[in-house]
């Protein structure tokens, strides 16, 4: 699920009909079902994520290393080697820099944002039944019925 579309289910499900409050209440295991499943979904592609950086990690660390074989290069789709001698304290920063690796850290990045958001969802939705409690108050003290 990409951002802009939680972003945009969020703001219909944050809305607050204060003309049935009671129904409002209702709705809140739900909202938390469908939120808390949302927030595992995305979990689980960080996972995902962090699975790969490291398979990918280990084989660019025996890339730099030289100690793979042609066919190992070929069958990862990896350049041959060069005639540069990478130095084994700087193969870390090789790798670190690696495009695969940029590209999966910036998905990274995106993916626990979301899963900052979705868990900034939950809280509010946690918090929910007090400000529903709090304007059926604010109703009775306009109605006079403090």
């Amino acid at each position: 699920m990409k951002i802009d579309d939680i972003e945009k289910e969020w703001a219909k499900d944050a809305e607050i009909k204060d003309t049935d409050l009671g129904g409002e209440a209702l709705k809140i295991p739900r909202l938390h079902s469908k939120w808390y499943g949302i927030l595992l979904n995305e979990q689980r592609i960080m996972h995902g994520f962090i699975v790969k950086k490291d398979e990918l990690s280990l084989l660019l660390e025996s890339y730099f290393a030289k100690t793979l074989t042609l066919e190992e290069l070929k069958e990862n789709n990896l350049p041959a080697y060069s005639d540069k001698k990478v130095l084994r304290p700087d193969i870390p920063k090789h790798v670190a820099t690696y495009p695969d690796i940029v590209q999966l850290n910036l998905k990274m990045a995106l993916q626990s944002d979301k899963i900052a958001f979705l868990k900034d969802i939950i809280k509010c939705l946690a918090s929910r039944s007090f400000i529903i409690k709090d304007a059926i108050e604010w109703k009775k003290f306009e109605a006079g019925s403090y």
